[in-house]
Formats: C-alpha cells, sequence, structure tokens
C-alpha cells in the first residue's frame, strides 16, 4: 500500500499431492497462511518468513518458515497453535499448508536440523506413516525433552 502499509499477503498452494496422502477424506480443518503483521521481511540466502495462521476467519496460531535459497530448502522451527485450538489438526493442517507451500516455489522441505519438539515428531510421524516424508535418521530422545533425527517429504508421487 502507498501508506507505508503492509497488505498481508495470503498464501495459496497448487501443490495438493501432500495432502491427499495425509487427509484423503479431507477431514482436516483448512487454514490459510499470511504474512504476519510482525514479520520483518529478510533478504539474503537464508529468509525466515512469519505468518499468521488462520482457520474460520480467527488466528489460530503462527509459524515461521526458513527457507535457504541456495540449496532450496525449507524447514520450520516455530509452530504454534494456541491452546484453545490444539487437538483438532490445526497443527498438521498448517505443516501441510506450508509444505505445500515450499513445494510449489520449487523447494523441498524437510526437518529442523537442531531437534523436534514432540509435537514436531508426532507431525513428522503422521507424514512418514501415511507416505508424504521419509526418514533420514530415525528420532531418538536427546535427553532434553526432544528428539534428534530427520525426515523429508517426498519428492512429488
Amino acid at each position: 500500500m502507498g501508506d507505508g502499509t503492509q497488505t498481508p499477503e495470503v498464501v495459496q498452494t497448487s501443490v495438493a499431492w501432500v495432502r491427499e496422502k495425509v487427509d484423503p477424506e479431507h477431514t482436516l480443518p483448512e487454514v490459510i497462511l499470511s504474512i504476519a503483521p510482525d514479520n520483518i521481511p529478510v533478504r539474503g540466502t537464508l529468509v525466515f518468513t512469519k505468518y499468521a495462521v488462520t482457520h474460520e476467519g480467527e488466528v489460530v496460531g503462527e509459524i515461521t518458515v526458513n527457507t535457504d535459497k541456495i540449496r532450496h530448502i525449507c524447514w520450520t522451527n516455530n509452530v504454534r497453535i494456541d491452546e484453545k485450538y490444539r487437538g483438532k489438526g490445526l497443527g498438521l493442517s498448517t505443516y501441510i499448508t506450508a509444505i505445500e507451500q515450499s513445494l510449489n516455489e520449487g523447494n523441498k522441505f524437510r526437518t529442523h536440523d537442531w531437534s523436534q519438539t514432540p509435537a514436531a515428531k508426532r507431525i513428522w510421524d503422521i507424514l512418514v506413516e501415511k507416505g508424504a516424508a521419509k526418514v533420514i535418521e530415525p528420532f531418538v530422545p536427546d535427553g532434553h525433552g526432544r528428539f534428534s533425527g530427520h525426515c523429508e517429504v517426498k519428492e512429488r508421487m
């Protein structure tokens, strides 16, 4: 906008095979990822983008997607669904939307380099079980309540 304010950018995806693999019955809630108002635009080869997660017109959480523009790889290190919305599939739907966006932009999507929270591990376990992701290195407890290991979303089926 000409007045210096940022118009929220809504993420649209045309790659839907991950969602079809994970949720063939279309039971997961729909979420929309929009650039968060407090996102700080970053230029360079490693970009961090913060999105607001919206469901049925209400912001229910946030996700930060990190993009390595040289290696064409994306991952997240911050997915947060507000407590009152947890247990409804919004976290999984948020991951799927971020994955599809990344694939649509020509990037791969994988786990974070360091470690996974128990909630992130549950999401990756589902993605692997449903055939949308593959295990690179099995998850093992890291002794600090998190898990080390690596997974990545498979190439398009």
